[in-house]
C-alpha cells in the first residue's frame, strides 16, 4: 500500500488497527485528552475496546504522572479485581 501525503501538512492523525479479541483492552493517552494537564491516562475494560469508546462500560482508569507514580486509580464497582496490577502497570510504562 502506498500513501500519497506529507504528514507534515497533516492536522490530524487517524489510528488504523486490527481488531483482536482479548479478554481484556483499552486505551492509553500519553497526555491527557482533556487537555487538563502533562499526566498519561490509561483505560481498561473487560472485553472489546469499542465498548470502551462507544462508552458502553464503565472502565478502571489510571492518571499516571511522568515519573511513574500513580495519581488516582477508579475502579468500577462491577469489577471484582483490578485489571492490572500497580506494580506491573508501573513496569510496563517507559
Amino acid at each position: 500500500m502506498k500513501w500519497n501525503w506529507i504528514s507534515v501538512n497533516s492536522s490530524i492523525a487517524v489510528l488504523i488497527q486490527v481488531m483482536v479479541e482479548e479478554e481484556i483492552s483499552g486505551l492509553a493517552f500519553s497526555r491527557d485528552p482533556r487537555g487538563k494537564d502533562d499526566n498519561m491516562v490509561i483505560e481498561a475494560i473487560e472485553g472489546f475496546c469499542s465498548e470502551l469508546v462507544d462508552n458502553e462500560k464503565e472502565p478502571e482508569k489510571w492518571i499516571i504522572t511522568r515519573d511513574r507514580e500513580i495519581l488516582s486509580h477508579k475502579r468500577p464497582d462491577t469489577y471484582k479485581n483490578t485489571l492490572l496490577k500497580s506494580d506491573e502497570l508501573k513496569k510496563s510504562i517507559r
